[in-house]
């Protein structure tokens, strides 16, 4: 080998090594200041997207930042075995981003709380008790269904509690007012009318973004690299925010703990002009009062469809079926002694309809608030009363539905 030669690979040799002690050095300093940026989420052609197996990081945009871990299945639990073990009751509880709580620390989690007490009040004829945790952040009811379709059964529940959140679980049913209906890559199941009649609309999967990434080896590997190491989070995060840094017109990602402009950056077309105006942080006001318009009538229509197939899906596997109320937060942190409760009533109705155990949080939520105006809600000042349950929050539903399943559901 000529001379000129072995340095041209001596050269390329040398450029190489530098570089990959360049990259460990940034791992190793990314990882001495806590810097995390994982990949929460895969598509998924049942669901549109669900938690990526195994992923782990440092939940930044709501709570103290606290580490969370996803299980081998994608969910926000420990580890399960599909195969439900002799004498074993289980309880799997679906929902959205309050059951999957990445605000709070594990232990902290409604399901985690309502597992450790409802063990306390198990009857002698089960050996444990299990809380599944099947929520996921941005859910709808049409998403849950399909999830339950596609995976919970499996785990053969003996209850299917349905934890539905009264400040956006109606109109995020329905494909003119749900904001993910126009993110390409990101849709999920939603419901359509069609000649009167209620039915799923999957069009998410037409989406060709949201198909390049289900069919991609490339993407694949991607979110196995960014779960693998930081440095592939940090240039992920770099990625998608970019265009803030540089000043140029976009949205950027994570770390923003203030109110979320979703539904004020969609083009508020026609209809949808009414709900945008009413709306909080986490969900929209008009959601405590009777429909006035055709998207709110529709959107009941839709939901109550939706909670219907669920529980048709529960007896099909001889499971109770059971819906627990998450109230919107004004409702709760008010300091009038009965706040609007439509939402509330007609979800009552329907479960007598269905006889299904129905679990109002409201009561005791609204009496905490009145008697030490705690917030149940929220983590910093200028949020408290709005986003999600903080621990104390977590506390009190879990005991108040303790009570629920230990005097009815496990009878």
């Amino acid at each position: 080998m000529s001379n000129r030669l072995r340095n041209t690979f001596l050269s390329l040799g040398l450029v190489f090594l530098s570089l990959v002690l360049g990259f460990v050095l940034v791992e190793i300093s990314l990882r001495l200041i806590g810097f995390t940026y994982p990949a929460w989420e895969m598509r998924d052609n049942e669901v549109g997207f669900i938690g990526l197996p195994n992923a782990t990081g440092i939940w930044t945009s709501e709570g103290p930042g606290g580490l969370v871990r996803f299980n081998n299945q994608g969910f926000r639990d420990v580890d399960r075995s599909i195969e439900k073990a002799p004498g074993t009751y289980r309880i799997a509880v679906l929902g959205d981003s309050f059951i999957q709580a990445r605000e709070v620390a594990p232990e902290q989690t409604f399901t985690q709380l309502t597992e450790k007490i409802v063990n306390d009040c198990r009857p002698e004829k089960y050996k444990q008790i299990e809380v599944l945790n099947f929520g996921v952040g941005a859910y709808n009811t049409a998403a849950e269904l399909q999830l339950l379709r596609s995976r919970v059964l499996a785990y053969k529940p003996d209850v299917v509690l349905l934890a539905f959140f009264v400040g956006n679980d109606i109109y995020r049913n329905h494909p003119e007012m749900d904001y993910y209906k126009t993110t390409s890559g990101i849709g999920i199941p939603l419901f359509q009318l069609k000649n009167g009649k209620v039915t799923m609309d999957m069009s998410f999967r037409d989406d060709p973004v949201f198909q390049a990434k289900m069919n991609s080896t490339y993407h694949r590997i991607m979110l196995s690299l960014i779960n693998t190491s930081v440095t592939f989070q940090f240039l992920n995060y770099a990625r998608r925010n970019y265009k803030g840094w540089l000043g140029i017109s976009g949205t950027a990602h994570g770390g923003n703990k203030g109110k979320s402009t979703e539904y004020k950056d969609a083009d508020p077309a026609d209809a949808n002009a009414e709900w945008i105006r009413e709306e909080i942080w986490i969900g929209n006001n008009l959601s405590m009062y009777p429909p006035k318009s055709r998207l709110w009538t529709e959107a009941w229509q839709m939901t109550e469809y939706g909670i219907r197939e669920m529980a048709q899906e529960a007896a099909s596997i001889d499971a109770k079926f059971a819906m627990m109320l998450i109230a919107h937060p004004p409702q709760v942190h008010t300091d009038a002694e009965t706040p609007p409760v439509y939402a509330q009533q007609r979800l009552k109705v329907l479960g007598q309809e269905l006889d299904a155990e129905v679990i109002d949080l409201l009561p005791a939520f609204h009496a905490r608030y009145l008697e030490n105006h705690q917030f149940l809600y929220g983590f910093s000042e200028e949020q408290a009363g709005d986003g999600h349950w903080n621990p104390n929050g977590h506390i009190l539903a879990a005991e108040t539905a303790s009570r629920e399943i230990c005097r009815s559901l496990l009878k």
